[in-house]
């Protein structure tokens, strides 16, 4: 009886030291599902949403870094569209009969540095090595692992495809016949901004979308993962407590095996 009674205490003791240790691993690693043996069915949980959560990060990067190329093309296009703009004023400058035709031979001349740089623009503007202007195009942008994806359309824009190819302001004649040509090369570019104002106004949405998301499943993790630290406490005080008692039942029992052992000396 005295034996079972030792024995008993024992394994109270290691079950009580074991609860306790599983506290302090939890308090000290803020999670509580440490080691998949804790709890694997929570296990597989997490993982799934801790993969959704990163999935979701990576796609929030993929779509700042399309909006830093939507600020590039930008960029590229109203720069491309001043350039229209000042080519119209001499069209519409050498159509006077009050000009000269060495007047006209200026204008001229200023007009071909205009085209070659446009031509500039849609064969060097780049954003990581990628040329956006120089061939039409499609971009996808990967949102996140659920397979959201944004394709952005860009459109060459080169001298040639805006039907200005030996635009020329002399003599007035062919300035004035310039006139419909650079209007339809600025509703080329004018709409080639909207459609980046589009897509803009799509990447901030998800942007939008998938950070809400992101902050739901991380609120979920924790509420699944993350260590309660009061209710750790409690048990692990509850658990040192125990241990205690079990120490001075054990120190009785081996008290009392030692007084029974005497008798027989």
């Amino acid at each position: 009886m005295r034996l079972q009674n030792f024995t008993y205490s024992m394994t109270r003791y290691e079950k009580n030291n074991l609860q306790a240790k599983k506290s302090l691993e939890k308090i000290s690693t803020g999670s509580q599902i440490s080691k998949a043996s804790m709890n694997p069915a929570n296990v597989a949980i997490t993982e799934t949403i801790r993969a959704q959560v990163r999935g979701l990060e990576q796609g929030q990067r993929n779509m700042q870094d399309g909006l830093s190329l939507l600020s590039v093309a930008d960029e590229g296009l109203n720069h491309v569209t001043k350039q229209l703009h000042r080519g119209y004023e001499l069209a519409v400058m050498s159509a006077n009969d009050t000009l000269t035709d060495e007047d006209r031979k200026k204008a001229q001349m200023e007009l071909d540095e205009i085209l070659d740089t446009i031509d500039d623009t849609a064969r060097n503007l780049e954003f990581n090595t990628i040329n956006l202007f120089g061939n039409d195009k499609t971009l996808h942008l990967a949102g996140s692992a659920s397979g959201t994806t944004i394709s952005i359309d860009l459109d060459k824009v080169d001298v040639d495809t805006l039907g200005l190819s030996a635009a020329s302001v002399y003599p007035a004649s062919a300035a004035r016949s310039l006139f419909p040509k650079i209007q339809d090369a600025v509703t080329k570019v004018t709409h080639q901004l909207t459609k980046i104002g589009s897509y803009y106004e799509s990447i901030e949405h998800e942007l939008d979308r998938s950070s809400v998301l992101e902050e739901n499943l991380t609120k979920g993790l924790s509420l699944i993962g993350d260590t309660h630290v009061g209710k750790e406490m409690i048990s692990l005080t509850i658990a040192g407590i125990r241990q205690h008692a079990d120490h001075m039942l054990i120190g009785d029992t081996n008290e009392m095996a030692r007084g029974v052992l005497s008798i027989f000396k």
